[in-house]
């Protein structure tokens, strides 16, 4: 009687122990967010706050700037939108002997 048992309780067990661990599977593998380049090597370009606008309007919370440009990266603070952003071919060198480059603004 007691083998009978076990039979009938080890399905139910496999069960409530199967249930929470697809559960938990199911919520692991969410939506990742989405991101874009942003190039600004083209004519006629929207301005960076039209850019933001599309961006945020689609979901879009990452970028690619391929080149650190000051006036790519100004409009893009504080907005939540993440950077990444490229480096020229001809400054890494420099960054690969751990030298930093300062400029002389006097």
């Amino acid at each position: 009687m007691e083998n009978h048992r076990m039979r009938i309780f080890s399905p139910s067990i496999f069960l409530t122990l199967l249930f929470p661990l697809l559960f938990l599977l199911s919520h692991s593998t969410g939506a990742a967010p989405v991101g874009v380049c942003y190039g600004r090597v083209a004519t006629n370009l929207p301005p960076p706050s039209a850019v933001i606008s599309l961006l945020k309007s689609n979901g879009i919370s990452r970028i690619r700037l391929f080149n650190p440009d000051p006036d790519a990266l100004a409009p893009f603070w504080g907005t939540g939108i993440k950077l990444v952003i490229g480096v020229p071919n001809e400054i890494l060198p420099t960054l690969a002997n751990g030298t930093v480059a300062t400029s002389n603004n006097g």
